[in-house]
């Protein structure tokens, strides 16, 4: 009879403990979800910014190679920033005034880092803002 109840309890604390990891795996993989959508929020904000900077300031007659320089500034604080890739169109030698100006900014960034190639590859993040060509006559 004591042997049967001794059993019963340590049958209790197996499941409780059992429970427990269950419970703390799936705490952890909420929370990595949500601090890994905070960090591609992030990257968005600061992408989407160096775009419309970008683009403000090639509408303010800067010339290309600037524009690329202030992007890549307000990109400085993203990992491998130097890989974005700027697309500023017209080229600076066909802009008409009144026209708009548009600069597109391709950052690559890694889904879920530190997981095999199979779960996590690259994907683009892709930032586009437009002004309208001031300068000229």
């Amino acid at each position: 009879m004591v042997c049967e109840a001794h059993r019963r309890v340590r049958l209790s604390y197996g499941q409780a403990f059992l429970e427990l990891a269950v419970g703390v795996v799936m705490l952890v993989l909420v929370v990595s979800g949500i601090l890994f959508f905070g960090q591609m929020f992030s990257y968005l904000h600061i992408i989407n910014t160096a775009a419309r900077e970008g683009a403000r300031n090639a509408a303010l007659c800067k010339s290309d190679a600037e524009v690329r320089s202030i992007v890549y500034q307000r990109l400085s604080s993203l990992p491998n920033y130097e890989k974005a890739r700027v697309i500023i169109e017209p080229p600076e030698g066909s802009r008409v005034r009144g026209a708009p100006v548009t600069v597109t900014v391709i950052y690559d960034t890694k889904l879920l880092p530190g997981l095999p190639q199979l779960i996590s590859s690259e994907r683009p993040i892709v930032a586009r803002a437009t002004f309208r060509w001031l300068c000229g006559m």
